[in-house]
């Protein structure tokens, strides 16, 4: 009997210990589950943005769908005017102005000269006074009566001045061949009769190798529409008006495209020879320029 008491008490002390080691694994297990949760919760705060109650009332609210909104923190400045009036169109956003070019053959008088000349035949709404060139002036004006009356002004066309607008497109050019070297152009201008209004007509030059520029019986005709007439009448007949391609413009001093040697805007001289600051010479090596 004592042996089986001695067994059952060994049997007993056996499962409480088993029972004691799985309560420490237990709680070792519960342990290290609440260290990784507390670990993951810690790196998944740490791109999280911390919510600030006393932002400002410009800064960016994120909604419900998890779009933000941007508020702008100043009002957007309005450009300023050119005059007093605050209620007065504003000339960099809107194009409220009527530009007029204005070209002559000999150099235009410069700004404040040419202000006075507008200013003596009480052209008052001008807003910009632009340069081109020494022949080219653009004038910006407020209102398309004042455009029209500059274009039309009688002092300004005395002065061999040619004004044009410059976003109308009102002038096409034709040629007419076989005109006699003695024909008179002012007699032609009268005779020619078109269903358009003729402006000028110009004999054209070619070069001749022994004498340079020679004018030939080509004639430049000019008129007041935007489409070309097919033939103009004069003297009972009908002469052919073909269409005039304007040739490529090329400076004789610098050699450069686009303008001629009398506006040049580098005033040099380079040989087209040798590359050289002077005229044309007799190098037989060939520079480029």
């Amino acid at each position: 009997m004592e042996e089986n008491n001695d067994g059952d008490e060994l049997s007993l002390t056996s499962i409480s210990a088993n029972n004691s080691t799985e309560n420490l694994n237990d709680q070792y297990v519960q342990k290290i589950d609440e260290m990784c949760e507390s670990e993951i919760t810690g790196i998944q705060r740490l791109g999280e943005k911390r919510p600030r109650n006393d932002s400002p009332p410009d800064s960016p609210q994120i909604d419900d769908d998890g779009f933000t909104t941007v508020v702008r923190r100043s009002p957007k400045r309005l450009a300023r005017s050119f005059s007093n009036n605050p209620s007065s169109p504003i000339l960099g956003e809107s194009n409220d102005y009527f530009e007029v070019c204005i070209t002559s053959k000999n150099i235009l008088p410069k700004q404040i000269a040419l202000a006075k000349l507008l200013r003596s035949e009480n052209f008052d709404n001008i807003l910009r006074i632009k340069f081109k060139s020494p022949y080219r002036v653009l004038i910006q004006l407020r209102s398309k009566r004042e455009a029209e009356r500059l274009i039309s002004c009688t002092k300004l066309e005395n002065l061999g001045y040619r004004c044009q607008m410059t976003n109308e497109l009102n002038l096409s050019y034709g040629l007419l061949r076989d005109f006699d070297l003695d024909a008179d152009l002012k007699e032609l201008t009268e005779t020619l009769k078109c269903e358009y209004e003729i402006v000028s007509l110009k004999r054209l030059k070619r070069l001749d190798t022994v004498d340079g520029w020679t004018e030939c019986e080509s004639v430049r005709i000019c008129f007041r529409s935007t489409t070309l007439p097919p033939f103009v009448k004069g003297y009972g007949c009908r002469f052919k008006v073909e269409p005039y391609i304007f040739p490529v413009t090329q400076c004789a001093g610098c050699w450069k495209y686009g303008h001629y040697v009398r506006v040049c805007p580098t005033k040099k001289i380079i040989c087209p020879k040798c590359a050289g600051e002077h005229n044309n010479c007799e190098a037989k090596v060939m520079a480029w320029l």
